[in-house]
């Protein structure tokens, strides 16, 4: 019998198949007026991680008025087991009607303006059909609790 690891995986990568992977670093904190620091925590990164892909999903369809094609989306949260940062892994399958170019430029630009998304984030393009299960095993090394399906979208419509 397969693993529950295995069986996600399997799905996420037959279902999904990405055609390019997205990487976010979150800030530890934010600080405040009064010397106040408040400390990203586990709600904090699914609640930024699902605005960051609601965002996109909006922009690339406003790129692509009447088509009804957008992006499918899965997110992974990794807490680096205190030796990184917490930090998100994106697999996602872009629509043909959405150039990587157009998109990496979106998801860059809206990195920025989150205040919990620290400056390094990256977008890469997966050019190999090999490489999609490859990828959705990667943002599964953790387990299957970083799949964040709250901070997903996994049907096309």
């Amino acid at each position: 019998m397969h693993s529950d690891k295995t069986q996600i995986g399997n799905w996420l990568s037959d279902s999904l198949a990405p055609n390019c992977f997205a990487t976010i670093t979150f800030k530890q904190c934010k600080h405040h007026d009064g010397g106040v620091r408040e400390w990203i925590n586990a709600e904090i990164a699914q609640n930024t991680c699902n605005e960051l892909m609601l965002r996109c999903v909006k922009q690339t369809k406003k790129m692509n008025a009447g088509a009804n094609d957008k992006p499918l989306w899965a997110t992974f949260i990794e807490d680096g087991h205190g030796q990184k940062r917490l930090h998100a892994h994106m697999a996602i399958n872009l629509p043909n009607v959405v150039s990587f170019e157009d998109f990496s430029r979106i998801f860059g630009d809206l990195c920025t303006r989150f205040d919990w998304i620290d400056d390094r984030f990256d977008v890469r393009r997966i050019e190999k059909i090999e490489d999609h299960k490859r990828v959705i095993f990667y943002c599964l090394k953790d387990g299957v609790d970083a799949f964040q399906p709250n901070a997903s979208r996994l049907v096309p419509n």
